[in-house]
């Protein structure tokens, strides 16, 4: 009796102890789930290893993917990652070709599928296209075996990644990965699938959009009289096989192609042959043969590309008849007399004696009048057809320039000055075959009056148009005038591509919108200018007829923002920079202000746009600190080791932020 007892008080201090037990954990579980864990960020740390048969009889290919030193080492995640697993979440943010690992395995039949060894007991819940476990070599790996039957029904190349959001709860730390990454099997390697542009410098310039890695396959490129011999980058040296992991420029090179210059005799016969190419044209031209009674030379010609044969060509020499015998009675001539014309009058003997200064008599003049002034023989010959000269007319100022005979006569009484600066706009910004278009309108009724088309060429009646528009900060005509265009493609810059429409700027009246004048940038000429365009006009730019002159009487320029034009403002002088104070809710930055003037950043919400919005990163390319821009200390700074604020997201986390607040500009450092 002692004995039982004894029993039941052990067995009830057992089950005491087990419920202090077990109260106690679910106190510590309570107590340990409201800690606060840390967040890790472990994006930058992924990496997919191996690619290598699985199984005893290989029906499976495996890979891996390491997230960090430490992120998966004490998780018993084995094969809980399974539906209804503790880890099953994990399939639904690691993805193949851009479907995850959770849809794939809902989705795909495996009843065709052999499962020997996949894993060895070949339980019914693991038979599966895609099985996701923790490997069983490296304990911060994650293992994907992928069914061979499943890799067999692809085409194309297959894509592994993790999505953002994914994360891990281990050693008191949150690991989030905060943006999704992607790799790409490429040879049986897998490589980061990031993507670079690659801009291509030939005749007709362009960009192509590669991973990293890939391979730089492209055409070789066609240029007229040369030939093609390799591409290069902006360094001159060989251009690489693959994308490197970062934007790559190349650029074509050539060597000018060698011709034949062959000249032959009348005969057909070889005299020479000459080699020339359209960067070094000078050649040696022989002598033309000997032809008796002939004057020789060779045909005409022009060496701009292509073999050419050149013939000789020869001109008879003429005759010259005999003189016929002298007459001994007639007095001996005089060699310095001028030649006697037999159609001359005779001379009468009363005469006063020639002048032999005096210029010769036209037989249809007018008799001279005794009463007139005399003569100035500095004054210019007079034209027959010019009109009487009116006395009254007041006398001409020589520097005036000379009258164009097609001009109407312009009565000053009845020219209306109209000033249209105000009228003036830019519009539009269109993308055509070899150029760029903007639309210049000077108001309605302007330049519909005018038959300008593409009169605006130097020399023609519209020519002094280019000396008053402004591209980038020179005139139209200076650009015209400096710029080589020998490179650049021409095919639609009009139409017919005459030589004297080959420029990198042309003006021309619009064929649809008569009051508007076309302005064209060269694609070529716009890639030198680093793709910056502004535009402007000069004060004293007009257009006249007969009864108005239209006038502009200011001088502005636009610059490109999208595809609009906004006239550019000096606000230097309007510049104050405030402020130096500590901020954050960590105090880990400083902030100073900008203010670059009230109006500036009047009606536009910035906020962080220097970051998020292509048109304004611009901006930190312009801001400096310690001589360094903006823009080159967040690209060139590890901030691996800084402390931001909770909550921070992973594009905000640089040494120097930008934003927009109200009519300032923050630098928070």
């Amino acid at each position: 009796m002692k004995g039982q007892k004894r029993k039941r008080w052990i067995a009830t201090c057992c089950m005491t102890a087990l419920a202090l037990c077990a109260g106690g954990a679910f106190s510590l579980f309570r107590a340990t789930a409201e800690v606060e864990r840390s967040t890790v960020e472990i994006a930058e740390n992924i990496e997919v290893r191996g690619w290598s048969e699985k199984g005893s009889k290989n029906m499976s290919r495996a890979t891996e993917l390491f997230f960090g030193e430490g992120v998966l080492s004490g998780l018993s995640i084995d094969y809980k990652t399974l539906p209804g697993g503790m880890y099953d979440y994990l399939a639904d943010y690691i993805t193949l070709n851009g479907e995850t690992i959770s849809t794939i395995n809902a989705e795909t039949d495996t009843s065709g599928y052999k499962f020997d060894d996949f894993p060895a007991n070949i339980d019914p819940k693991y038979q599966m296209a895609i099985l996701l476990c923790k490997s069983e070599i490296t304990s911060d790996c994650l293992e994907l075996r992928i069914h061979k039957n499943w890799l067999n029904g692809l085409s194309g190349s297959l894509e592994l990644g993790v999505n953002e959001g994914l994360y891990f709860e281990n050693n008191g730390s949150r690991y989030e990965v905060s943006r999704g990454i992607t790799y790409r099997l490429r040879e049986d390697a897998w490589v980061n699938a990031v993507r670079h542009t690659l801009s291509v410098y030939e005749e007709n310039p362009y960009t192509l959009s590669l991973e990293y890695g890939e391979k730089i396959e492209l055409e070789t490129p066609v240029k007229e009289h040369y030939d093609f011999v390799k591409w290069v980058d902006g360094n001159g040296e060989p251009a690489l096989a693959e994308m490197p992991n970062y934007d790559y420029e190349v650029y074509s090179t050539y060597t000018p192609k060698v011709y034949t210059v062959t000249f032959l005799d009348e005969n057909g016969e070889m005299v020479s042959v000459e080699e020339y190419t359209v960067e070094d044209a000078e050649i040696t031209i022989p002598v033309v043969p000997e032809k008796t009674g002939y004057l020789g030379g060779w045909e005409n010609y022009i060496l701009e590309g292509g073999d050419k044969v050149i013939y000789a060509v020869y001109t008879e020499i003429p005759t010259v008849p005999e003189d016929p015998p002298v007459d001994p009675e007639e007095p001996p001539v005089d060699p310095e007399d001028p030649p006697v014309n037999p159609e001359d009058p005779p001379v009468n003997p009363e005469d006063p004696p020639v002048n032999p200064e005096d210029p010769p008599v036209d037989p249809e003049d007018p008799p001279v009048d005794p009463e007139d002034p005399p003569v100035d023989p500095e004054d210019p010959p007079v034209d027959p057809e010019d009109p009487p000269v009116d006395p009254e007319d007041p006398p001409v100022d020589p520097e005036d320039p000379p009258v164009d005979p097609e001009d109407p006569p312009v009565d000053p009484e009845k020219v209306t000055v109209i000033d249209v600066t105000k009228d003036v706009s830019f519009v539009g910004w269109k993308k055509l075959t070899d150029t760029y278009m903007v639309e210049l309108s000077f108001g309605k009724g302007v330049l519909s009056q005018f038959g300008i088309a593409y009169k605006v060429l130097e020399g023609d009646a519209y020519g002094y148009v280019a000396d008053y528009l402004t591209f980038n900060g020179r005139t139209v005509s200076k650009i015209n005038e400096e710029t080589d265009v020998s490179n650049y493609p021409f095919h639609l810059f009009p139409s017919n591509a005459e030589a004297k429409y080959r420029l990198p700027i042309l003006l021309g009246q619009s064929d649809t919108e008569k009051d508007n004048l076309c302005i064209y940038v060269h694609a070529t000429f716009l890639l030198e200018q680093g793709n910056r365009a502004e535009i402007g006009y000069k004060s004293g730019l007009y257009f006249e007829n007969e009864t108005t002159r239209y006038e502009v009487n200011a001088e502005k320029t636009y610059c490109l923002h999208g595809e609009s034009w906004l006239e550019r403002e000096d606000a230097s002088a309007q510049i104050k920079l405030n402020g130096w104070m500590a901020s954050g809710d960590l105090n880990n930055r400083t902030d100073a202000l900008i203010d670059f003037g009230s109006d500036v950043f009047k009606g536009t919400d910035l906020g962080f746009g220097v970051i998020e919005q292509e048109e304004y990163r611009h901006i930190a390319d312009y801001i400096t600190i310690n001589g360094k821009t903006v823009s080159q200390i967040n690209g060139d700074t590890d901030t691996r080791e800084y402390v931001f604020s909770q909550g921070t997201e992973e594009k905000y986390k640089l040494p120097v932020l930008l934003f927009q607040n109200s009519s300032v500009l923050e630098v928070k450092v």
